[in-house]
This record gives structure tokens, sequence and C-alpha cells, in this order.
């Protein structure tokens, strides 16, 4: 691809405000880059983000960059020794491009998109369990999937960063898995991705929307809800098919923007996959469905009532896509997903212990609410926190949910950013009600898991310890920098291998 094509491409988008082309245009762009410090010799370079830089420009000039696409000209030093072009929006002209460059044949590969408030991860990777015994029965290799816990492409197999990658990212992982041979790749989509366009240009073949809650709401994140959910109708925008959750408020809505085959699932006897039954055991639910009409019985190796709905989930997407019922219940019954209601007992029995990203209000209270119901003897200790400069509401949602259910709490740092992570557990605790035994500020995640442990090992009373969010995590945010330190499955594996 030369630059004059990618100027041509953008010129069709209508996006080419400014235009100065070095030998007109004729050298070759061998790839696509926003991050300068990993810009190679022939280099297309995107100046990207409200926090960017002229150095990065220069940097990657002297990289080898062969040209720029900016929203402003850049002034000065080496920037007007390459080619530029000027361009309304530099998100959509990224997404453009990347889509020519990378993935140019949308027959190459299946895209499945899975959003949703709560519930994405959960639902990617059953999917992908369910897709790989698919793949495995015909004779294929297993899909790639991007997932915000991690992502495989048939060449990287590494931790995520973001819920849904950048645009450049997204599309090269793409490539890569059509390169690899890959017949499907999931992915997760957050509402962030969507409103900034990092999926522009990707068409679904299958959608799901799976909740829709009053969370992300910032000025960081989304303004509002109506923005928050304006958000998320957007993955309707270019796919085949979609399927949504008939209880959501808004399903009216919903229908109507959708211009796609729309299916349903949820409890009424009018979706194509209603639920007729949950049964709910500490280690494992059963999911009774009727899927057009014919019952059907599944079981997922998973606790929490709440989960059910995110294996429908997965299960309307497998079963639209052509996948045998009976691989289906297979691919269940294999499924794993780190970090989601991983349990853990201590070797006298006196303390259980789950380790869950739960970090919101809504996703609180179904976890408490599933430890009160099939934990009745036990009292209940968490361990949690709240992030810094954004999503303000869960402070209060956290707090309150948490002192209605719990006798101990152990507030603890959770990316606190640029703010101070006492100042974040003091909020939280100022919205929780009278109740708990005990209430402590603590000065990491490693030192509120001890502490609970420790106390409830301590105890005459059986506990139930719940450790939310950040989960297998292995960071913290402070300031500006990402920090390493154990994740939550760490400490308490090496608390309960002691105890053992």
């Amino acid at each position: 691809m030369k630059i004059i094509d990618c100027y041509k491409e953008l010129m069709k988008a209508k996006l080419v405000t400014v235009v100065k082309l070095f030998n007109e245009g004729e050298d070759i762009v061998k790839e696509l880059e926003y991050n300068s410090k990993l810009v190679k010799e022939g280099a297309a370079f995107f100046c990207k983000g409200e926090t960017f830089r002229k150095e990065y420009l220069l940097e990657a000039i002297d990289r080898g960059a062969v040209c720029y696409v900016s929203e402003h000209v850049v002034m000065g030093d080496n920037a007007h020794k390459t080619s530029t072009i000027i361009v309304s929006d530099v998100r959509k002209a990224m997404s453009i491009l990347a889509k020519k460059f990378y993935f140019p044949n949308e027959d190459d590969i299946d895209i499945i998109g899975i959003t949703g408030t709560k519930g994405k991860s959960t639902t990617t990777y059953m999917l992908k369990s369910i897709m790989n015994e698919y793949m495995k029965s015909i004779g294929e290799d297993e899909c790639a999937f991007i997932s915000g816990i991690e992502i495989y492409d048939g060449v990287n197999n590494k931790k995520a960063e973001l819920t849904t990658p950048e645009t450049l990212d997204l599309f090269k992982h793409i490539r890569n898995a059509i390169n690899m041979n890959k017949k499907a790749v999931i992915m997760e989509i957050s509402s962030q991705a969507l409103k900034y366009g990092r999926c522009h240009g990707l068409r679904f073949d299958i959608a799901a929307l799976l909740n829709i809650s009053n969370d992300h709401i910032s000025n960081r994140e989304h303004p509002t809800y109506e923005d928050y959910f304006k958000s998320k109708l957007l993955i309707f925008n270019d796919c085949k098919k979609a399927w949504v959750n008939s209880e959501i408020d808004e399903i009216n809505e919903i229908k109507k923007y959708a211009r796609c085959d729309l299916k349903t699932f949820g409890l009424s006897k009018n979706d194509n996959i209603a639920v007729q039954n949950i049964i709910e055991k500490n280690n494992e639910l059963d999911i009774c469905l009727k899927i057009y009409k014919e019952d059907f019985d599944f079981t997922i190796p998973m606790a929490g009532k709440f989960n059910a709905y995110n294996a429908v989930a997965a299960i309307a997407v497998a079963y639209d896509y052509g996948i045998p019922v009976g691989v289906i219940k297979t691919g269940l019954l294999n499924s794993f997903v780190p970090g989601r209601m991983e349990m853990f007992r201590s070797n006298d029995n006196k303390i259980v212990a789950i380790i869950d990203y739960a970090h919101n209000g809504d996703s609180f209270e179904k976890i408490f609410e599933h430890v009160k119901k099939n934990y009745t003897d036990r009292k209940i200790a968490v361990t949690f926190g709240c992030v810094g400069g954004k999503a303000y509401n869960r402070r209060k949602e956290t707090g309150e949910v948490s002192s209605k259910y719990a006798n101990n709490i152990y507030i603890v740092p959770n990316n606190p950013a640029e703010e101070n992570y006492k100042n974040i557990g003091k909020d939280i605790v100022s919205h929780m009600i009278p109740g708990p035994e005990v209430v402590e500020i603590l000065n990491s995640r490693e030192e509120g898991i001890r502490e609970a442990f420790n106390y409830t090992k301590g105890s005459k009373d059986d506990w139930v310890i719940l450790i939310l969010g950040k989960s297998r995590d292995d960071y913290q945010i402070i300031g500006n920098k990402k920090m390493k330190c154990k994740t939550n499955y760490e400490v308490l594996n090496e608390l309960i291998s002691k105890d053992a």
C-alpha cells in the first residue's frame, strides 16, 4: 500500500482537510502505528489522543515513519520532512486505513462481538470453549479471542490491557488470526470502543448484547446514561445477526434501532430462546431452555445464578453459528473463566473464599445474594476498592450493598490513579449503612486479603471471604504509572497453601 493509496481512501471517506505528499505519495507504507516507540521503517504514524505531544511524532520520524496522519499540522523540527495527511477525525482515519491494510476481505474470518455492562468476559470464555470444541470436531484449529482478560490470535497469547484494544491493535490481531488460518474470532466490545470508533469498519457476523445498567458514568467515560446506552447501540450498525436479552428495559428501542436479523433470549415464552428453569448449586448451574420450541438442558461448572444468562447468550450465539447442541453442551462443561467465581476452601473448611471481578452495585448485589442463599450458616467478609477518577456512582453502590450483607469489610486500593486511595475509601464508607462489625481502609489489596483471612481464621465462626474486583490483574494504576503487584489469586492461593 502506498501513501497515495492511503490518501485516496481517506478522501473517499471525506476526511482529508490538508495534504502534503513527497515523491507524489509513491513511498510504500509497510505498517500502521500510533505508538512512536514501536514505529519501524516505512510506517504511517497516527497522531492521536488528548495527551499527544509533538515529541512523539519526531520520534516516529526518526525511527523511519514515511508519513503522518493527524487532525492538526505539527510545526517545527523534522515534522515538515515527511508526507502529511490532515484529517477531520483521526480515529475514523485509523479505522478506515486499518481495515484496508489488515482486513480488506471480510470473508476471511467470522467476527463475533459480545457487549454488555457485565458478563462480557464470562460469555466470551464460555463461547470460546464451545467454539473450540466445535472446531476440533470438524478438524479445524481453535478460534481466536480478544477479551478483557487475555488475547489469543494464533501468534500472540498475552494479557489484555483494554477490554477492546485500540483500533490498529485490534485489526492487527484479526490479521494474525487470518494468517494463522483461524475460522473465527470472538471479541469483547466495550462501550468506549463503540463510542470512539475502535471497531469502525468491522462487520459482525453475530453480535450479542447481554445487559445494560447504570455504570461507567463519568466525565472520563460517558457523561450520561443516555450517552452510554447510545454507545452500546452502535454495535448494531454493521452486523448480520444479533442476540439481545429481552429483559433489558430499552428492548423496544433496541428493536427499532437494529437493522439486522435480531433475536432475543430471556424469560418470555415469546423469546427465540426462553429460559424455563435455572437450578443453582454451590459449584454449578443447570439451565433448562426452550430453543425454538424444543427443550434442552445444559450444565455449566460455575456458581452464581447471574452467570446463567451469560451461558444462555453463549448458547444463543453458538446455536446461530450452526454448532450442534451436543457440542455446545460439551463445550460448556469444559469452560473455565479465570478470575470469575474462583473458589477456595481452607483445609479445615472454616473458610470458603471466592474471587471475582465484580466491581459495581449490580454485580455486588448478585454475588452477595448467591452467598446468602448458598452459605446460610456462614458470616461474610469482603475486600474491595473503587477506581479513581471515574465511575463515581460505584462508590455509593458498593458501599451500600457491601454494608447490607457483610460482617467485615476491608477497603483496598483499586487503580486509584490520580486520587488518594484513602479518600476513595472514605467516600465508599460514607455511603455504608449501619451493620458491619469491622470496617477498615488498608494500604494494599494484599494487606486487605491477609487481614480478612487472618481475622476469619481466628474466629469461632465459619466464613465466606469475597475478594472482589481486579481478580487476576497483576497491576495497580497509581498516579500515571502501572505498578506490578501480586494478583488476588496468587495472594489467596499462598494463604490457603500455607494453611493446609
